[in-house]
């Protein structure tokens, strides 16, 4: 049944909406109606509770504070800094702006597995009863992840009148995804004449299922083909990059010292170059064709549980790490300031009387200016706790879809002993029922497969 108008569900705002929500009531900017139709469409595609181009004024908005932070921060660090900061806060606010976008890829990812999955429910529903409105609630009672809450929408605007029949609520998904995932639209529409005319229409029914599974296949086939590029450009930028950089920085240290900027490196190799490899394989993984439905775990993999209370481990490692960062990174911009001012020392021929640090001595100096050990420990250590900090949260993430994927492994390799044991008990007259449950049937099968029986 059903749901009543009381019991709809209240969809809360992110944070993300909360930002763009209040970024929108400070600064507004003026655009084409074609652009604002366009982000329009992003945002109710994504189901984002925000006003179309409110993501361009939080973009402004974190570019702004992160200007100020990043412009305070170049008095205790030095303003020759100012300029790594500022493509931070630029980087930061390119991501606040494209997060619709992102999300928009994510969804018809992530979406594509449970099209198959929603359609074969409804097929489910409408072969036992052939009522629409029972097949959308069966659907998405069973559904997951983010094409739940398109039937969710349904129900919901069915029960505050805002649409009369389900079928008016189907043609808004046909129509969303007619473009993105035209496979999909035309199965509905076979699912809506089949209930409109249920009575020897079976063959709708297997063509609604028989569409969705071969385009599965056809995306998943594309996306094999067109694998070279992104990987070649992984490969480039996390082996090959770093490796010639690492041989061309000795050799511009000595012919061309005044060119080579110690700041400029520390940013490319700490900061610049992990984010954009971690951007590329994210995307390319992301945009994987999901052939088959994907794990899901009930209790959320990303909290923990911390004296009674549920903490997001990314946000624990985050508050983690952020002081550390704070005292290295102010560790390698004196250790930097101190290099700079002993080579310009050094150029004086040490004269106390150009001496750029007061508690400083000359064989400091000729210390900080030789030994380059020394000088890479602290960037180092930073790089190691940032990879740290940053895997350590996605391991105790992925920690159970690998033991569920691996069981699931597991019970797949015995279905066919599983199967062959059955079927010679039913064929020697033994009844289904008590082929089923006798445990003696099973005897030659692992604890999975077992527990299954």
């Amino acid at each position: 049944m059903v749901k009543r108008e009381n019991e709809v569900f209240v969809s809360r705002e992110n944070i993300y909406e909360k930002l763009c929500n209040f970024s929108y009531s400070l600064l507004r900017f003026k655009f084409d109606e074609n652009f604002i139709e366009k982000e329009r469409r992003i945002i109710n595609f994504c189901n984002l509770n925000i006003p179309p181009t409110s993501n361009i004024s939080a973009a402004f908005t974190i570019f702004i504070v992160f200007f100020v932070f990043s412009f305070l921060l170049a008095f205790p660090f030095g303003f020759s800094y100012f300029f790594y900061f500022l493509i931070l806060s630029i980087f930061f606010s390119f991501l606040v702006y494209y997060y619709p976008y992102i999300l928009m890829r994510y969804i018809r990812i992530t979406s594509s597995s449970e099209m198959l999955l929603s359609v074969i429910y409804m097929v489910i529903s409408l072969y036992r009863t052939p009522n629409l409105e029972n097949a959308v609630v069966f659907a998405y009672k069973n559904l997951k992840g983010p094409l739940k809450k398109d039937f969710e929408m349904i129900i919901r605007d069915f029960n505050l009148r805002k649409i009369f029949t389900f079928e008016e609520g189907l043609k808004r998904i046909i129509e969303k995804w007619s473009f993105e995932a035209k496979e999909f639209s035309e199965s509905l529409k076979l699912l809506i004449e089949y209930s409109r005319n249920p009575y020897g229409g079976e063959k709708m029914l297997e063509e609604s299922i028989r569409l969705v599974v071969e385009e599965s296949y056809a995306k998943m086939t594309r996306y094999a083909r067109e694998l070279k590029l992104p990987t070649t450009a992984i490969l480039v930028l996390g082996v090959i990059l770093p490796v010639i950089g690492l041989t061309l920085i000795p050799l511009l240290t000595i012919f061309l010292p005044e060119i080579l900027n110690i700041s400029a490196v520390f940013f490319v190799y700490d900061f610049f170059l992990p984010l954009l490899l971690f951007s590329l394989i994210l995307m390319l993984v992301e945009s994987r064709p999901l052939t088959a439905s994907s794990i899901r775990i009930e209790s959320n993999p990303i909290y923990i549980n911390f004296l009674g209370r549920k903490l997001n481990i990314f946000i624990v490692s985050f508050l983690i790490f952020l002081p550390i960062f704070l005292f290295l990174v102010s560790k390698i911009f004196s250790d930097v300031r101190t290099y700079y001012a002993c080579i310009e020392w050094g150029k004086a021929g040490f004269e106390i009387s150009k001496k750029p640090i007061p508690n400083i001595s000359m064989e400091e100096c000729k210390f900080y200016m030789s030994d380059l050990i020394y000088q890479s420990i602290s960037p180092s250590i930073l790089l190691f706790l940032f990879v740290l900090f940053t895997l350590l949260p996605l391991y105790l993430r992925n920690k159970k879809y690998v033991e569920k994927r691996k069981r699931i492994k597991d019970v797949e390799s015995e279905l066919g002993t599983l199967l062959f044991q059955l079927s010679h008990r039913v064929s020697v007259g033994v009844p289904i029922e008590e082929a089923v449950f006798t445990p003696v049937s099973y005897t030659h099968l692992t604890l999975p497969t077992s527990d299954l029986v």
